[in-house]
């Protein structure tokens, strides 16, 4: 089968998206089909590279919003001749460029949802709802397919609801090679925290985030636990904010701000890790991988119930949930895994044990190339 995966950033761009671009990706590859990615140049100078297999093509394109417009994608576009095409919301332009190319060439589409529809801050959120209310309207009326992620994210979204019979429920996974449990590092000696617990958050610094929530209830969980320290993985426009709240609640010398970090690195900072803490509190986590990559490297886990991720918990009772926006909720829950030893290691140990059997990327690429298989033409098998 000849898959193309259209996306508006790709790796080495770091996010969410283009972790389950690439992850998928590899799988289809070692199944045996042929797998081609088109995104943007924005991050990187390469145009055309192979990656495990996968046919990397990049044009260049500027943001707008954030959301990279290219003149050149359709025309890129036009050279390939795959059998279904999986595109990527929420960014506008790329989406709407490869709908357009699917149409005059009548390949089959699957819209990837990623999160809700688009919100903004702001005066811009009339341009947004406007956007909502039209072209991406039109984008999931002309799909073949429908994924989502969760059946809230499904449930909540109100234009998704009008193709119900186009849904589809398909999970996010994890590389278990990669992240396969806890390792040997001198992290904690080199940052000075030998004999610290460590609350780890790893991620984009943005507003939906709700980093400042973490902070906040980490400023109380000191006040009981003064030997505990918080590491922030990740970098974003709210990098500058955070700090600035660190330093107002006087506890900079027991905050890291790690900024952006390798994939490499990132596996000793979950090594060092006493305890995650996701602390977004609403859909706009549309599901939230960094949860289930802490769960694989044996780390308990706390989510808001408001993220993507905490259906996924409920439904393996798995993890600790706490009310979302609650800095006391979340001060609890923290305090309650590092002083409870007992409790830590059956928590990561059940986490450990579900993403193993259920969140498998080969595992999980199976369930997608079914559903590819249901749009395309029957004359293609």
């Amino acid at each position: 089968m000849k898959i193309l995966q259209l996306c508006s950033y790709f790796l080495p761009h770091k996010g969410g998206i283009e972790y389950v671009v690439y992850s998928l990706s590899k799988e289809f590859v070692k199944l045996g089909n042929e797998v081609t990615v088109i995104s943007s140049l924005i991050g990187t100078d390469i145009k055309e590279e192979i990656m495990n297999g996968i046919k990397i093509k990049r044009v260049r394109a500027f943001p707008i919003l954030k959301s990279p417009f290219s003149f050149s994608l359709f025309f890129r576009l036009m050279k390939e001749k795959p059998d279904v095409i999986h595109l990527h919301h929420p960014h506008p332009f790329f989406l709407e460029t490869g709908i357009l190319y699917a149409k005059v060439f009548r390949i089959p589409i699957v819209l990837h949802c990623h999160g809700m529809e688009i919100t903004m801050r702001g005066l811009f959120n009339i341009f947004a709802q406007i956007y909502n209310n039209t072209l991406l309207k039109i984008d999931m009326a002309m799909a073949d397919r429908l994924i989502m992620h969760t059946n809230r994210l499904f449930e909540s979204s109100k234009l998704a609801k009008k193709y119900t019979a186009k849904v589809k429920v398909l999970k996010c996974g994890v590389d278990l090679i990669r992240y396969s449990g806890k390792r040997k590092t001198d992290l904690k000696k080199e940052l000075g925290f030998e004999n610290n617990k460590i609350i780890l958050f790893v991620g984009q610094l943005r507003q939906y985030k709700r980093v400042d929530i973490l902070i906040k209830a980490f400023n109380d969980v000191i006040k009981n636990m003064p030997d505990v320290r918080i590491i922030i993985v990740g970098n974003g426009d709210k990098e500058n904010e955070l700090k600035d709240l660190a330093k107002r609640l006087e506890m900079q010398e027991k905050i890291v701000f790690a900024g952006f970090v390798d994939d490499d690195k990132k596996l000793d900072y979950y090594s060092i890790a006493d305890v995650f803490v996701l602390p977004s509190p609403n859909l706009e986590e549309g599901f939230g991988l960094v949860a289930l990559e802490a769960a694989a490297m044996e780390v308990p886990v706390i989510v808001t119930e408001g993220a993507g991720i905490s259906e996924a918990f409920k439904e393996d009772n798995i993890g600790i949930l706490i009310e979302p926006y609650s800095i006391e909720a979340m001060k609890n829950a923290i305090i309650d895994v590092l002083k409870n030893k007992k409790k830590a290691r059956l928590c990561a140990k059940k986490l450990k044990d579900v993403v193993d059997k259920k969140y498998a990327w080969d595992k999980l690429a199976i369930e997608y190339l079914k559903l590819y298989k249901e749009v395309m033409p029957d004359s293609k098998f």
